[in-house]
């Protein structure tokens, strides 16, 4: 299993809020969603970690679903099952069946959610001050990616790296992954030193994680997750 980034309470809390099983189980039925139970449905021999992944997959499921077209080029159905798959994994450790793991766009996710885990710990250790509630981590990252799988990858990383301090230090962390160290610790200290700018921070963690934005020249969308 692996580490639990988010709350599993407060993220069924978002996906789940207004939904009732009967809508989740019309959605499986219309999406030919084979092999996953409705929220009320999984069995009870299941372990309860394994029901309450279940539970969430089935919700995550339904969220994308019902508020972004799967017929559409931007969210083929392989989307919303990588989308469901993380969620559920950053709740429980659990990875769903769905064969999603060497998936590109979701390996990338995962390597960004992880490193700006880290990077939010360091900063509240650093900024004792900000009020940061388990709450609020969790919808971030859902917020994220809802926007990376479904809206715009350019402005899911832009957003989830808004705060320079977080930019800053998921700089140093990614630099540990890779062999242009030096000049990334050169570029961290120029910013902190307020030689360099906001925006050479967010370039140098594209340029880190290959892909991680794909469509640079994309412009920014002003969409809001309902």
């Amino acid at each position: 299993m692996g580490e639990k980034l988010i709350s599993l309470d407060y993220a069924l809390e978002t996906l789940a809020a207004g939904v009732t099983s009967d809508d989740v189980k019309k959605t499986f039925e219309q999406g030919e969603w084979f092999g996953i139970h409705a929220p009320d449905e999984v069995p009870e021999r299941s372990s309860i970690d394994l029901r309450d992944a279940e539970r969430l997959l089935g919700y995550a499921i339904h969220f994308a679903s019902t508020r972004y077209n799967r017929d559409s080029k931007h969210c083929p159905k392989k989307d919303i099952a990588s989308f469901a798959t993380l969620i559920v994994y950053f709740a429980t450790g659990i990875y769903s069946g769905f064969g999603t793991e060497l998936y590109n766009k979701e390996l990338r996710a995962r390597k960004m959610v992880a490193v700006y885990a880290t990077a939010m710990k360091e900063f509240l250790i650093a900024h004792t001050e900000i009020a940061h509630t388990e709450a609020d981590h969790t919808n971030i990252i859902i917020k994220f990616l809802t926007y990376y799988y479904f809206i715009s990858q350019t402005e899911a990383v832009e957003e989830f790296f808004d705060c320079n301090w977080i930019a800053a230090i998921a700089i140093i962390t990614l630099a540990g992954m890779q062999c242009d160290h030096q000049n990334l610790v050169v570029l961290v200290n120029d910013f902190l030193n307020k030689k360099a700018k906001p925006k050479d921070l967010r370039e140098a963690v594209r340029k880190i994680v290959p892909k991680m934005a794909p469509q640079m020249c994309e412009p920014r969308k002003q969409t809001k997750v309902d």
